[in-house]
Order: structure tokens, then sequence, then C-alpha cells
């Protein structure tokens, strides 16, 4: 709680190196981050969640801003925070903003996890999913009552939000923009991004 997480990098290495180059979550239960600041970390080569990556965790993340997280490299994905196979992990009321993605997830990319209440802003990501990248093979990545705005995506699209599978509820999307197909892009399971490893 109140932490300020700032200026750290992740390099690739083993399998969970280059992930969460402000902070990593692996595995764990009840973990609560709450009013922090994570900011300004990177990751190199294809480095995943650059402010904050949560594997195969159960963890709420309230009120917190993550901002300004750089991935560095051809096929970062979740530059501000990238949760997978969480389905427990709510993230609420926090402010993701001017973070960039070197291929998919310039705000968040979810893979079974809620985001909900959050300002998903000014978010970069060269591929696609500017703001928000949901993607799963189930119907377990959510994004609720949040503001996508500002955002912008390259070559494949879904300047806002990219969406594979998972449900979206009650957002407002604001002055997103992409170098492709459209504010959001939906994906078939065919042209669907891999899961990274």
């Amino acid at each position: 709680r109140n932490c300020l997480i700032s200026g750290n990098r992740a390099s690739l290495g083993t399998k969970s190196d280059g992930c969460g180059g402000g902070m990593a979550i692996l595995n764990g239960t009840d973990v609560v981050i709450s009013n922090c600041v994570i900011a300004t970390n990177s990751t190199l080569s294809d480095g995943t969640g650059t402010g904050l990556y949560i594997n195969q965790s159960t963890s709420r993340v309230v009120q917190c801003v993550i901002s300004n997280n750089i991935q560095v490299g051809s096929g970062g994905v979740g530059a501000g925070i990238h949760v997978t196979d969480s389905g427990k992990t709510v993230i609420s009321n926090c402010t993701i903003i001017g973070n960039s993605a070197s291929r998919y997830a310039g705000g968040a990319y979810i893979l079974n996890g809620l985001l909900t209440h959050c300002t998903i802003t000014n978010n970069y990501a060269r591929s696609s999913g500017g703001g928000v990248q949901l993607h799963t093979t189930t119907a377990g990545s959510r994004l609720f009552y949040s503001i996508v705005t500002g955002n912008r995506a390259g070559g494949e699209g879904g300047g806002g939000v990219a969406v594979n599978r998972g449900t979206i509820e009650n957002c407002l999307f604001l002055f997103n923009a992409t170098n492709n197909s459209g504010l959001s892009r939906v994906y078939s399971p065919r042209t669907a991004p891999k899961r990274p490893s």
C-alpha cells in the first residue's frame, strides 16, 4: 500500500524473466496492491506486463496509477498491466495512462480477470489493442464500467479495445484511433494473437 514503484527493468532470460518490469505476482494468493504508483518501468525484448504482471494469482489492484511504462523490442504484450490465468483477479478504480506496448495491449492485457471502474487513456500499442486487449478461450476476460479514451493502435487496429473473447459492459469509448481496422477490433479464432509463453 502507498508505494512508488518506478524506474525498474526486467530483461528476457528464463521463462519468467522479462515480465513485470515494475512488479510481478506469480502464483500469489490474496495479494492486495492499493494506492500505489507504478510508473516509468521497462521490459526488454519480448517482455510482458511492463508495469505490473499477474500470473495464476488471486489479486486485487485498487486505486493505483499505472503510467508511462515502456516495452523495448518488438513482441511485448501489456505495457501497463498483463493479467493471465487469474480469473479471480480484480483491477478497480485505477488510472492506466501513457503506457507503450511494442506489440499488443498498450494499457492492459486481460486473459481471465476483471478490469472495472478504471480510466484507460493515452496508451499505445504498435499492433493492436491500444487501450485494452481481452484475450481468452472462455468468457472470463471482463471490462466493466470503464472509460477508454485517447488510445492508439498501429497495424492491426483496435485503437480502444481489441477482443478475442470476453465481456464488455457499461463502458465509454472516446477519441481512440488506429492506423487500420476500427476503433475496436474483434478477432476471429484464426487471427487472434498467440498467447505469450
